[in-house]
């Protein structure tokens, strides 16, 4: 059973974009991952990222619980209606580094193989709006924190989903976080809080709506 374990204040959170957002499909955006990344930015990270362990960042979000141990931050993964569909072209860099600390040869040969250089065409899907439902902790806070984050979603760093403004409001639905995955003994792994892709975060989860 999910329970809030600490009382937070419904908000919508809205992202304004003017570029697409990459692989949004297949690969939700959640909320609680730029956030975290923000909240290292400014040093709040109470310990350092490794293979075994990732700090949990003070967020100003409630968070939930499921009776196991199992926790995360209310707030649900990103709405939006698509305008269009379209595909996009990102490159794909040879892994030179782990070549040259791995492999025995010095010299290598980077157009030859799987490891070569190529583009990758991946999903897009333009957007003009991303929407969140939360339970925020400290609504000042949530709005200040979100300010740094530029872009969202996956190939940021190209200037893919590029956020131009944010606004957060106070709602009245305080079950509409739950749209999201959530524990269930019977769902597949999926991670739980951010950040996503590490192992100690994958738990299995099915999909909820409130």
């Amino acid at each position: 059973m999910i329970t809030v374990a600490s009382g937070g204040e419904p908000v919508v959170v809205t992202a304004r974009l003017t570029e697409p957002i990459v692989d949004a499909e297949r690969h939700p955006i959640m909320l609680d991952g730029p956030l975290a990344w923000a909240a290292a930015q400014l040093g709040m990270a109470p310990g350092p990222l490794t293979p075994e362990h990732a700090p949990d960042m003070p967020l100003p979000l409630a968070r939930w619980e499921d009776g196991d141990g199992v926790w995360g931050w209310c707030v649900s993964a990103a709405i939006y209606t698509p305008t269009r569909h379209t595909a996009v072209q990102l490159r794909r860099k040879p892994a030179t580094a782990a070549m040259a600390r791995y492999a025995p040869d010095r010299r290598h040969h980077l157009a030859l193989g799987p490891h070569k250089a190529r583009d990758t065409t991946l999903p897009a899907v333009w957007a003009r709006y991303l929407v969140w439902h939360a339970l925020t902790t400290d609504i000042n806070q949530l709005a200040d924190l979100l300010k740094p984050v530029t872009h969202i979603g996956k190939a940021h760093a190209a200037g893919y989903g590029r956020v131009t403004t944010w606004t957060v409001m106070p709602a009245d639905a305080p079950d509409a976080w739950m749209a999201r995955p959530l524990p269930d003994r019977a769902g597949i792994l999926q991670g739980v809080r951010a950040p996503y892709w590490h192992p100690t975060r994958r738990h299995p989860c099915t999909w909820r709506n409130p």
